[in-house]
């Protein structure tokens, strides 16, 4: 019966409205939502606890132009979402700096680079893809003067940072309804908040649906409901006109066809992960915020080195760790395998976690 209307309503193919029945869609209003998949459809960013606060102070900051340090992730979703920030930032008259860590120092905030940031004269930090569990870093910045805004979308812990904001649709007491937000995610409806907050209307924030699509299919969210939405919205944008870095990584990849989610997990996300992997990911960052492609082609040149040594160090890493499993008297017969290797790049430990599970 619900296929039957679906077909009649919609003007769908009998096989599409299965399809549709068969991924969980039981009305017309679902449908016609999933069919659309416009950024329209996204929830109010200011559904989303402490939003209000966070954009009240950087407005505080572009009145008064201060000296913002946005803090992010050395992985696809930190990157995307730290350059979507930064460019908002940008539009909004500030000049912001930005603060990607290397894998070897660790995730997250740091002291020493929010004391380096204080002497300097910053006031105010704003996190992406991270700081949610920064008890430790948030008291720090309560003791430097400095104000701390965070947006995160991994699970909080018992307590949160006391912190100007917390923003983190995760976070028990936040009613927005859709929890499976990517960092980039959170970081788009942050930028839409600001943009809307200083006079301009939320949809400016559309500019940015391309770093949020590939952010988002890079962090393996679940590809549902809002997630969904700014892939597919996203996805269009990268395939009618591409921002310069990527029409010049799409390039060098030998990929001209038409973008989907498989291109962006197969070709785009590894190499803007790979400079994070092997060393410092802030590449990957600058590629994005090209306004050119004769500026973009020099660090596209640099990308593809550092994913080819990404990819040799893969292979190397990967052959040790299969060749100390094989010498073993035991075999693989137990239920938990653990290897450790001297020099093994911290960031490629989890791929090759991987490359046994699926071996063994």
């Amino acid at each position: 019966l619900l296929r039957a209307l679906l077909v009649r309503e919609l003007g769908l193919h009998p096989v599409t409205a299965q399809c549709l029945i068969n991924r969980g869609v039981w009305s017309l209003r679902e449908a016609a939502e999933f069919l659309a998949g416009e950024p329209a459809q996204l929830t109010s960013p200011w559904c989303l606890k402490d939003l209000d606060k966070a954009v009240d102070r950087i407005k505080r900051a572009v009145e008064g132009r201060e000296q913002v340090l946005v803090c992010g992730d050395y992985d696809a979703d930190g990157i995307t979402a730290a350059a979507l920030l930064f460019l908002t930032l940008q539009a909004v008259g500030l000049k912001p700096r930005c603060y990607l860590p290397h894998r070897e120092v660790g995730y997250g905030l740091k002291e020493e680079v929010l004391r380096c940031f204080r002497d300097e004269g910053g006031r105010l930090v704003i996190t992406v893809d991270c700081g949610v569990n920064a008890l430790r870093e948030a008291a720090l910045c309560r003791e430097l003067g400095i104000d701390l805004v965070i947006t995160d979308h991994h699970q909080p812990g018992p307590a949160l940072p006391d912190a100007v904001a917390v923003v983190n649709p995760k976070r028990p007491d936040c009613p927005y309804p859709y929890k499976e937000l990517a960092g980039v995610g959170v970081a788009y409806q942050v930028a839409a908040g600001i943009f809307e907050s200083l006079g301009e209307k939320r949809v400016r924030a559309t500019a940015f649906l391309d770093l949020a699509a590939i952010g988002t299919i890079a962090d393996m969210v679940p590809l549902t409901g809002e997630n969904r939405v700014l892939v597919r919205s996203g996805l269009k944008m990268i395939n009618e006109e591409p921002r310069p870095g990527l029409r010049a990584l799409l390039r060098a990849a030998g990929s001209v066809d038409r973008v989907t989610a498989h291109t962006v997990a197969m070709v785009l996300a590894p190499r803007l992960n790979a400079p994070g992997k092997v060393g410092d990911p802030r590449p990957a960052f600058e590629l994005l915020l090209c306004e050119t492609e004769e500026e973009a082609q020099a660090k596209v040149e640099w990308l593809t080195v550092l994913n080819q040594e990404r990819q040799r160090l893969e292979a190397l890493v990967t052959a040790e760790a299969q060749a100390m499993v094989d010498s073993r008297p035991e075999g693989t017969d137990k239920a938990v395998i653990v290897v450790a290797g001297e020099g093994w790049p911290p960031g490629l430990t989890g791929v090759v976690a991987n490359r046994l599970l699926e071996r063994y």
